[in-house]
């Protein structure tokens, strides 16, 4: 389920990304015993007020006409969402002025076997 979670916010973030030739940055880090966390940031331009509340909902594809000419049903971020939240984890979102957006994906990290 992570891995789809991940392979959903690259393949968004490079489909979103307003500029000709994409480039996505990816960071993934162990946060010691508070688990991992794995970023990305795009050049999309940001998310807008009209998109925020429904960007984790199932076939929510954005209201501009760039958005609905792109492949896709919009089910990205909702399997994101709902692959972090069954590992215990999140994901986030945050604008970028005058850049784009960060997602953030963040997982505890597992217990280990036999713990309580």
């Amino acid at each position: 389920m992570l891995h789809s979670a991940i392979a959903n916010l690259l393949r968004n973030a490079l489909k979103y990304t307003a500029v000709r030739q994409p480039r996505c940055v990816v960071s993934l880090r162990d946060s010691g015993r508070h688990g991992g966390r794995s970023r990305s940031q795009t050049a999309c331009g940001g998310i807008t007020a009209t998109n925020w509340a429904t960007l984790f909902e199932p076939y929510a594809r954005g209201d501009d006409v760039a958005a609905r000419q792109r492949d896709g049903l919009g089910l990205g971020l909702a399997i994101a969402e709902q692959a972090a939240e069954a590992h215990g984890g999140t994901l986030s979102v945050r604008n970028v002025t005058a850049t784009g957006c960060v997602f953030e994906l963040r997982v505890p990290r597992a217990a280990p076997s036999g713990a309580p």
